[in-house]
């Protein structure tokens, strides 16, 4: 099999000549490869490939470091849609080595800071501090409306070709759009207690908006759509969990799943206390399951207890400290666990969320070597 035919044949329910292997590299891990003495010109020229697509960012390094291991490429976070407003314009200015980055509305200005230290970047000021830049950010998204925008995702599906497939990233539910990026936890937790009805409102809208980009995304050319939402116990509730962010992927897996699409739910976190919740929901599969002491779930419990295809199966800072002897120990331990579950038609290796900075590159080929030597029978 190639590599795409792998990594369809899991989603679609069938069994695969090996595991196929997807590691989460982004521009994290990218970034430190110099440092460890690899030169990313020499492997991932910007003279390999002239499509906008792939010159942008670090997604032609992040594609190229891929290959580089000898893994298969699920590749992450391509966008196939642009958001317009009519009446809110986008504002970025830097000041004091941080970016500020926000929007001019008729009912005023939303500001969020964002800063970088050692190759991170974070937001340390959220957009939404206040009841009235809830509104205002109401505002905000009832004045949206998104375009399709299929550029993208056609020159990375070329460009990777049989080694993989692209994926397309859609909006995170209301609540975790809220925790994520616009509001942080606390402040969330507050609100929800103290003006739900003015947060039930919020949700309402962003939804709204949420409904017409997975429909943009269900005719996209493309598979696969990963909504990102960092599913963790340590952030959200069971409770809160079936009543603020389980309805809203449903609905989304229902828009994808009516037009062919495999809808994917990224929970990187603990997720343990969550699991029989994750096996009534709808979505096919759940992307970068960690196990402990970063996540809490083994890859043949998530198996067993969801019924989903589960992708993941390593936990990064694992990873990023064993020697290569002991990742490919610690890999073959995972895939018997997966073995004595017989799930190899639902099963993913990957990286439980992105692969760590400064992850020596022979551990991930050891993972690559693991994989090609252990038997599925």
């Amino acid at each position: 099999m190639t590599s795409r035919e792998r990594i369809i044949a899991v989603l679609k329910g069938e069994t695969p000549d090996r595991v196929p292997w997807v590691p989460l590299i982004g521009r994290y891990y990218v970034k430190s490869l110099a440092a460890m003495g690899y030169d990313i010109q020499s492997f991932a020229p910007k003279s390999k490939e002239m499509s906008p697509a792939l010159l942008k960012d670090m997604n032609l390094a992040e594609i190229e470091t891929i290959r580089l291991t000898n893994a298969d490429i699920l590749y992450r976070h391509v966008i196939a849609y642009n958001l317009i407003s009519d009446t809110c314009t986008y504002i970025e200015k830097e000041e004091e080595n941080s970016l500020l980055r926000g929007w001019e509305t008729p009912l005023g200005q939303l500001w969020e800071r964002v800063e970088q230290h050692h190759g991170t970047e974070y937001i340390s000021s959220y957009m939404v501090k206040t009841l009235d830049d809830l509104k205002k950010y109401q505002y905000l998204l009832e004045s949206m409306h998104p375009q399709a925008a299929y550029d993208d995702v056609i020159a990375f599906d070329r460009y990777i070709a049989d080694d993989g497939l692209p994926t397309l990233t859609g909006p995170v539910t209301p609540i975790q759009q809220l925790f994520q990026f616009t509001m942080g936890v606390e402040n969330t937790t507050y609100a929800l207690f103290d003006h739900e009805e003015e947060m039930q409102d919020f949700f309402t809208a962003q939804h709204n908006l949420n409904k017409g980009i997975y429909t943009i995304l269900a005719q996209a050319p493309a598979k696969v759509v990963i909504t990102y939402e960092d599913t963790s116990t340590t952030v959200i509730s069971p409770q809160w969990y079936e009543e603020y962010e389980s309805p809203h992927l449903n609905e989304y897996a229902d828009i994808l799943s009516s037009k062919g699409k495999i809808h994917i739910a990224h929970m990187c976190g603990k997720i343990s206390l969550l699991t029989q919740l994750l096996a009534k929901d709808r979505y096919a599969a759940i992307d970068s399951v960690c196990p402990p002491t970063t996540g809490d779930i083994e890859p043949k419990d998530a198996l067993i207890q969801t019924g989903k295809i589960i992708i993941g199966g390593l936990e990064p800072s694992s990873l990023q400290r064993m020697t290569s002897e002991q990742t490919y120990e610690y890999t073959m331990e995972k895939l018997e666990q997966v073995k004595a579950s017989n799930a190899f038609n639902r099963f993913m290796l990957s990286s439980g969320d992105s692969v760590a900075a400064n992850t020596p590159l022979e551990n991930l080929r050891a993972v690559s070597k693991a994989v090609m030597d252990f038997s599925i029978q």
